[in-house]
């Protein structure tokens, strides 16, 4: 459970001052109210997604995403595999606000290196809402790792190119 509050802690403040669902403070927020207002807002997979992004973050993006990246892994993986079933896949919304423009597969076809990263704010608490992102709800909850491949985590948005090509 100590992982499941510190995974959903970025919801708190969302979930009452974003979503409105509660009418209590972040912090007094019960589990089940957390996992309730994920399914209420997301749909029935709320709870089942992986976050994906056109691009992978790099580590000159700032300091704390330096701080971030340090310890972590990151993976490639084709969403178009044929071995990969999803239940859901959702684009998402420009900086992941529900309120703006729904993004679609011809957004992240298309979207250059230089505007998917244009919006990034390495100052902000939720890093990623401004790096735009699917969401994808395996059919078994989960990506195996024999479908991804592992590559290196890039410093500079020029090896960002060097990976992405």
């Amino acid at each position: 459970m100590d992982l499941f509050d510190k995974a959903t802690q970025k919801y708190r403040n969302r979930i009452i001052n974003d979503w409105k669902y509660y009418d209590k403070k972040p912090e007094d927020l019960t589990r089940e109210e957390i996992i309730e207002a994920l399914i209420k807002f997301r749909g029935k997979h709320g709870l089942n997604q992986i976050y994906l992004f056109k691009y992978p973050p790099y580590m000159k993006l700032g300091k704390n995403m330096e701080e971030i990246l340090k310890n972590k892994f990151l993976f490639k993986i084709d969403i178009d595999d044929p071995r990969l079933q999803f239940e859901q896949i959702d684009w998402g919304f420009y900086l992941s606000h529900s309120d703006n423009k729904k993004l679609t597969r011809s957004y992240y076809e298309n979207v250059s290196i230089k505007d998917y990263f244009k919006m990034y704010d390495d100052n902000i608490e939720m890093r990623f809402k401004n790096l735009n992102h699917i969401s994808v709800s395996p059919k078994n909850g989960i990506i195996p790792f024999s479908y991804c491949d592992k590559i290196a985590i890039p410093v500079t948005r020029s090896d960002v190119v060097l990976i992405t090509v």
